[in-house]
């Protein structure tokens, strides 16, 4: 029998640049496919995981991002 490709969200966070909270949010949505095995949420890695991106939600903007970017516009 074969075995279906999966990730663990962490896995997915780490390959889609993002945190776990996001992906989360992304099966919670539906924008991904997923088994649950005993409790755990598995990421099927299909073509929607492949077209997958992340999405900007317009989050606060980190202090260090803001000295950056006030430097540069200087």
């Amino acid at each position: 029998m074969k075995t279906p490709n999966v990730t663990t969200a962490a896995e997915a966070a780490r390959e889609k640049a993002c945190t776990t909270q996001a992906i989360y949010n992304a099966l919670d949505r539906g924008d991904l496919n997923e088994v649950r095995m005993g409790g755990i949420r598995l990421i099927l890695k299909d073509a929607a995981y492949e077209a997958y991106q992340v999405k900007a939600t317009g989050g606060r903007t980190h202090k260090r991002y803001q000295d950056k970017h006030n430097a540069e516009e200087e």
